[in-house]
């Protein structure tokens, strides 16, 4: 019984080594070529900064006022 235990326990951390591998061999991927990564932004320019929900729900707001 001890060596069938043994030998349970030696082969549950081999395969969590496989599966620890395998993981770190993933690797990210973009899915966008490199031509976005180098284009330059214009000269003095912002990200936009978008408004951000803050738990208070604001009214709606009329385009004519």
């Amino acid at each position: 019984m001890a060596q069938a235990i043994e030998k349970l326990t030696k082969t549950i951390g081999e395969k969590d080594m496989q599966i620890a591998l395998l993981i770190n061999s993933l690797t990210y991927s973009k899915l966008y070529t490199k031509k976005f990564d180098n284009l330059r932004m214009p000269t003095k320019y912002q990200p936009p900064k978008f408004l951000q929900f803050n738990g208070i729900v604001l009214a709606p707001m009329s385009i004519t006022s």
